[in-house]
């Protein structure tokens, strides 16, 4: 009976100690997604707004409106593949 407790309160004590450092390294993790997405959800925010307003502008309104959601795009398309070339080059590390 000692044997099987002992083995217990060592797999339980194991396992919280893991569970702790994942819990810990998770927060990391996170943290540091919030940062490298940096302006990604303002930009998201932005395209998808004006690509809603776009869709419902009249056929004369829609030329006016071009330049602004070209540029919205623009904006997003950077800031993701800026974000996505860091999340690469940190996981691919040195050569």
């Amino acid at each position: 009976m000692d044997d099987r407790q002992s083995f217990q309160q060592r797999l339980e004590t194991q396992f919280n100690e893991l569970a702790g450092r994942l819990n810990s390294g998770l927060h990391r993790i996170e943290a540091e997604a919030r940062r490298q997405a940096g302006d990604l959800p303002q930009h998201l925010d932005s395209f998808e707004r004006k690509m809603g307003e776009f869709k419902s502008a009249g056929d004369e309104k829609w030329r006016e409106m071009k330049p602004g959601l070209e540029r919205s795009w623009t904006e997003l398309r950077d800031t993701i593949e800026k974000a996505l070339s860091r999340k690469s080059s940190t996981k691919s590390g040195p050569d």
